[in-house]
């Protein structure tokens, strides 16, 4: 009986069935841990974004404060009456503001009222001395405005550097600010060389990693320092006005967090620009997801290639699960038709003393399978097998 062989075939189908099945949760669970590595690469990517932008804007921010504090100890310096006299302070007062001043800078100068620099606190820069810089905005702009003042980039010799000026007056005493109302003396000089802004504050933010930074002037384009092999500013495609970004590449770093912060240098604006390699946790992510990816894929196409070959061992047409009552239903078609003998609905209902409805109902059930089709003769209607049918009698089948 072919409900035999539906019954094997159900055993037979079950494993591959459960294969399937694992095969389609181990692919969904693939998927979910894809998902889940892309929301952890795109936190570990704002993590690192957040960290680059606070450690570039503190730099920035030491880099400002260095200037304010050398421009301020110039103008309490410039307050003693002891200047008047020169750099060799016996003041203690004074002689400690100017150690403090000394340790922020690598010298201080001082200029006469007719713009001659006539004494240098460092050998380094004696050759300054007998130098006219009156024409030189260091000076001729506190000498005009008798108010501190702080450079932009100035070219010293092989280095760069930016002064930072406070004009001096006759002080006959200490006065706590600047006797702006005296008669003008001159200029004091503070140079401070971006070599050793370098040292101080960008070194730390770099380090020896691989990261690379860039100071410069946007307005005036001025490159003031950038890491080796980094090109100057006008030549580099750097996000404009963007505080933090990430660049899909940059050079040969790859993946690269960009973050910036402005520094302001007296009236002049530079931004420091900190440029940080995702290479090794992008690398680790972009790898994970290909795996993933392939192993989801890998699991659905063994699902796949289940599936299609479960469908080719279906049973053909004529192996359709039957219960036992349809089956002797199909036989005592099939034997009328024999004795060529018409079969109509009421011979069904006798035949298994069932009732109308149930009859009406397996009918209808061995029609939708295909297997019995159902003829108006007349006023009657007559059941007759399909080819279909006939291959479930017994010793018909395949």
């Amino acid at each position: 009986m072919k409900l035999k062989k539906d019954a094997a075939f159900r055993r037979q189908m079950a494993p591959r069935t459960l294969l399937i099945a694992v095969a389609l949760l181990l692919a969904a669970s693939q998927v979910l841990l894809l998902f889940q590595v892309s929301g952890l690469e795109r936190s570990y990517r704002e993590q690192v974004q957040s960290r680059q932008e606070l450690e570039t804007d503190f730099t920035a921010a030491q880099i400002a404060e260095h200037l304010r504090r050398v421009q301020d100890g110039l103008t309490e310096l410039s307050t003693f009456p002891a200047l008047d006299g020169g750099l060799n302070l016996s003041d203690r007062a004074a002689a400690a503001v100017y150690g403090e001043l000394l340790s922020r800078t690598a010298a201080v100068l001082r200029v006469d009222a007719e713009g001659t620099v006539v004494e240098a606190s460092s050998p380094a820069y004696e050759s300054f001395l007998a130098l006219n810089v009156r024409n030189k905005a260091y000076f001729s702009v506190p000498a005009q405005t008798r108010q501190p003042y702080i450079s932009g980039l100035e070219q010293q010799g092989a280095g760069s550097a930016v002064m930072a000026a406070v004009p001096l007056f006759e002080t006959p005493r200490f006065s706590p600010y600047p006797n702006v109302e005296g008669r003008f003396l001159g200029v004091a000089l503070a140079v401070i060389e971006v070599d050793d802004i370098f040292r101080r504050y960008i070194h730390p933010l770099v380090g020896q990693g691989q990261r690379r930074y860039l100071l410069a002037s946007p307005e005036t384009g001025e490159t003031v320092l950038k890491s080796e092999g980094l090109p100057d500013y006008t030549e580099l495609s750097v996000p404009a006005g963007a505080r933090s970004e990430v660049l899909p590449s940059f050079m040969t770093l790859g993946p690269t967090v960009v973050t910036s912060s402005e520094v302001w240098v007296g009236t002049e604006r530079w931004t420091l620009f900190t440029f940080g390699p995702l290479n090794d946790s992008a690398g680790a992510f972009h790898t994970m997801r290909i795996y993933l990816a392939a192993g989801a894929l890998a699991l659905l196409l063994a699902a796949g290639i289940l599936g299609l070959s479960a469908g080719v061992s279906q049973p053909a047409p004529g192996d359709t699960e039957l219960s036992h009552e349809e089956a002797e239903l199909l036989s005592f078609v099939e034997s009328r038709g024999m004795e060529r003998k018409q079969v109509v609905f009421k011979d069904v209902t006798r035949q298994f003393s069932i009732t109308k409805p149930t009859t009406r109902s397996r009918v209808a059930s061995l029609r939708r399978k295909g297997l019995l089709e159902v003829e108006q003769r007349g006023r009657v209607k007559a059941l007759r097998l399909t080819a279909a049918g006939r291959k479930w009698l017994p010793g018909r089948g395949p």
